[in-house]
């Protein structure tokens, strides 16, 4: 900063505290000289005020919020190029792995002369996963009543962790008869 206004002829002015590059509140002296001799009492001072910038966050959001349970950890991440200077670390609880809903928070650093970036917060939802069981069938059977119990039952191998349970196998008498096949698995990250 500067005085304002002509000086007077043989004064002269210089600064002290002037020339700051970062934002603060500083004060800054004129000391004042006539002749190269110092005008005792006439020093002037002022504030200057260096503001913090803005970081333009607008271009930048947290990456998708959902994604399929593989069982593998997810790692959440940010849609759009952080400003220059600006670091970003997500805090969580656990680990973003199973089926279910994460809060994840996005808390950013960047330069002090810059005003501090709002956290971002989203939901993060691990959806179920489907059993592949193109490889199992279950076919109809045609069986000739001769007094003992008749079962159906699929055919191929089942995923890890599926078990299969029937209900109507075990017929003796002739007729059509239906069989139900029921599945099921006791991991939460997949769909029934």
């Amino acid at each position: 900063i500067a005085v304002k206004g002509a000086l007077p002829e043989g004064v002269t002015v210089e600064y002290e505290g002037n020339d700051k590059t970062d934002a603060g509140e500083y004060t800054v002296t004129a000391k004042f000289y006539y002749n190269g001799e110092s005008l005792e009492g006439k020093d002037l001072t002022a504030t200057l005020i260096i503001k913090q910038a803005v970081y333009d966050m607008s271009h930048v959001t947290l990456s998708r919020k959902s994604f399929d349970y593989t069982g593998e950890t997810y790692t959440p991440s940010i849609d759009g190029t952080l400003p220059e200077g600006v670091t970003v670390e997500f805090i969580y609880d656990g680990e973003i792995k199973d089926a279910g809903s994460y809060t994840v928070t996005a808390k950013f650093t960047g330069n002090p002369n810059y005003k501090p970036i709002p956290d971002m917060q989203a939901t993060y939802t691990g959806l179920k996963a489907k059993y592949d069981m193109s490889g199992i069938s279950f076919e109809n059977a045609v069986f000739v009543v001769s007094g003992e119990e008749f079962s159906i039952f699929i055919t191929g191998e089942l995923p890890e962790g599926v078990s299969v349970s029937y209900v109507g196998n075990g017929v003796t008498e002739v007729g059509e008869h239906r069989v139900n096949a029921v599945f099921e698995s006791a991991n939460p990250n997949y769909k029934a």
